[in-house]
């Protein structure tokens, strides 16, 4: 898959998880990475650019990720855009609640570089076979 033009957008308030993820993207799978810590510059971001994948925190300030979630698949340019959810809570409730809304994969804080990997190309390896075109 050629990633040069592909982004993976971060959204998670925690700076330092969201560059820990990034640092570990940008080496392995040498994809463009952007990191919102407020869900709504992530909305501002997603208006002009539509990410290959995004990485979604469930515990944001302002809205949480199920919100964020929700207004996403309800977006005719983003409800096709792979999810994957990203949290501490590793609740029943809140994966059931993710994957009604078509998530891609779910990574459970704190996690480990194979973990992040896997999940990560996994999901762009779907999309890929989804969009055999590009």
């Amino acid at each position: 898959m050629e990633n040069e033009n592909q982004t993976i957008l971060i959204i998670d308030d925690d700076f330092f998880f969201a560059r820990y993820l990034a640092r570990i993207i940008q080496e392995n799978i040498q994809i463009k990475v952007e990191i919102k810590v407020d869900p709504h510059e992530a909305i501002k971001y997603l208006n002009d650019n539509i990410p290959a994948l995004i990485i979604l925190d469930m515990m944001l300030p302002k809205m949480d990720g199920l919100t964020f979630l929700r207004n996403l698949r309800s977006n005719d340019a983003t409800q096709n855009v792979p999810v994957i959810v990203c949290s501490a809570l590793g609740n029943q409730q809140t994966v059931g609640e993710s994957v009604k809304l078509n998530i891609a994969g779910y990574i459970v804080k704190p996690t480990n570089q194979t973990i992040v990997i896997d999940k990560v190309t996994n999901a762009l390896s779907m999309l890929s076979k989804e969009n055999p075109s590009e």
